[in-house]
């Protein structure tokens, strides 16, 4: 865990680099590694500095007593207008591309990169809210 609290617009840049990194089509990025793990290898970021479930995002979603507020996500992962108890959860939408990122790493890696790039545009997407 990250130090220092980040804010708003720190997260969704940190996010962007990130992401924009996992979004290329390179061999780090597929595969049996976890990729964000490697994203952090290559900048030689150690494990004890790594942000909150290797996410920038949830990072910026911790809280006083260092668990993951989920509603305060800047992301809308759902696709859809934020209401309570929808569209926080990047891992819970199968329209998430954060979601359909994941099942890739798991079944079809070769897809990894073009998820990766959804994620992107989520994160331009709420960066162009601001």
């Amino acid at each position: 865990m990250s130090k220092t609290a980040l804010t708003k617009k720190e997260a969704l840049k940190k996010s962007l680099e990130m992401w924009e990194y996992l979004a290329q089509d390179i061999d780090d990025n597929k595969g049996e590694a976890n990729p964000k793990e490697k994203y952090f290898e290559h900048l030689g970021i150690n494990e004890d500095e790594t942000p909150e479930n290797n996410c920038y995002l949830c990072e910026y979603c911790l809280d006083k007593n260092g668990e993951i507020n989920c509603y305060q996500c800047p992301i809308n992962w759902a696709g859809e207008i934020k209401t309570p108890n929808k569209g926080y959860y990047c891992e819970r939408y199968t329209t998430s591309p954060f979601y359909q990122w994941v099942n890739a790493y798991t079944n079809t890696p070769e897809e990894m990169p073009k998820y990766a790039q959804k994620v992107v545009d989520k994160i331009k997407q709420a960066m162009g809210e601001d």
